[in-house]
């Protein structure tokens, strides 16, 4: 689903789980939930499909919500990137402090901070430990614009 209808399925899968959600905010973050897609579809939140081939790349943008799973024998990898523009939606990601979950999580918010000002000191120096508003750092348009020049065949 697009980071634009993050906050719907947000909604969405709290009710489905209200206990869930009133005992964790991130309670998403414990990956114990999948929603066949044509509940978000019947709720009005669009979702893309993609399948993998030998090769192809699957790029998730921050803050849109994805699975996946196998059709078969396969050998999979995924990694987790993330270039200067991922760097304010870093800054905004909040991360699961509930008990019951103790899987991985996002970076520390400190270690962020200190991954900005590595690598762009201008436009970070400023930046001290409290979370940012959305207008202070995140400029989704010019990320589109990258990523669709970079995606052109050559």
């Amino acid at each position: 689903m697009p980071s634009s209808s993050s906050a719907a399925v947000e909604e969405f899968a709290a009710e489905l789980l209200p206990e869930e959600a009133s005992s964790c905010a991130q309670f998403l973050r414990h990956k114990t939930l999948i929603i066949a897609p044509e509940y978000f579809l019947k709720r009005g939140i669009q979702v893309y499909a993609a399948e993998q081939k030998e090769g192809d790349l699957i790029i998730t943008f921050p803050n849109a919500y994805h699975y996946g799973f196998n059709n078969g024998f396969n050998v999979a990898e995924a990694r987790n990137i993330a270039t200067k523009d991922w760097i304010p939606f870093g800054l905004k990601a909040e991360s699961c402090q509930c008990e019951t979950y103790q899987g991985a999580d996002v970076l520390p918010y400190e270690r962020i901070v200190e991954m900005a000002k590595k690598a762009d000191p201008e436009k970070y120096a400023h930046l001290v430990l409290k979370r940012p508003s959305d207008e202070d750092y995140v400029d989704v348009e010019s990320l589109m614009k990258r990523v669709k020049k970079a995606v052109q065949p050559r």
